[in-house]
């Protein structure tokens, strides 16, 4: 809780997200809840790691490129 996640899309586009508490989260600021499909994906995982996430467009597939 806490960490800041840079991931990869199969599309080669980064994205940079922080995992806190589900009252402090801002999915527009890349501030995501642990508790949400992401962030639950994310926080049992490490880096070089890919995970599949489940999401309304389908599943979502990203590679974890930095954990800080």
């Amino acid at each position: 809780l806490g960490s800041t996640v840079v991931v990869e899309t199969k599309e080669g586009v980064r994205k940079e997200f922080q995992i806190l508490g589900s009252f402090e989260t801002n999915p527009e600021k890349g501030r995501i809840s642990n508790e949400s499909p992401l962030g639950s994906a994310l926080m049992r995982h490490a880096k070089g790691d890919t995970v599949i996430v489940k999401t309304p467009n389908g599943p979502q597939e990203y590679r974890i490129i930095e954990i800080h």
